[in-house]
């Protein structure tokens, strides 16, 4: 009867150890993403706020981007992806030397584990195509 007793006390505790890591394993991952969300933020606010990007005006020529100051401060920035409702609106980027330089650094060159959207080396804008790899 004792030995059942500390049987069962030992699956408790074994149980309850876990979950405890369980739980915690869940919480570092959840602080971990809130933190990268956080930077992902920032970073997209300092570009809008350091180049704003110019309200469009019916007598500017069809080629001026409205986000040319910043195309013109990041050269290896060919396009902005903005989803209208949704929280996308970032730099695209593309090197073509080196396909996944922005894999792990931001718009502006600095150490980043979100990285910034990049194009695929094989695609281009120049060129008509249905589809483009970011």
């Amino acid at each position: 009867m004792e030995r059942d007793i500390m049987k069962k006390f030992r699956l408790d505790i074994l149980f309850l150890a876990i979950a405890v890591i369980c739980f915690g394993i869940y919480g570092v991952i959840s602080y971990n993403n809130a933190r990268l969300a956080k930077n992902a933020d920032e970073v997209r606010t300092r570009i809008q706020e350091t180049y704003s990007p110019v309200e469009a005006a019916t007598d500017m020529p069809a080629y001026v981007s409205p986000y040319q100051s910043i195309f013109d401060s990041n050269k290896d920035c060919i396009a902005w992806l903005n989803i209208p409702d949704t929280n996308i609106d970032y730099p695209v980027m593309q090197t073509p030397d080196d396909e996944e330089y922005y894999l792990y650094r931001n718009f502006f060159g600095e150490d980043d584990k979100n990285g910034t959207l990049f194009m695929d080396t094989d695609c281009s804008l120049v060129q008509e195509r249905n589809n483009l790899i970011i």
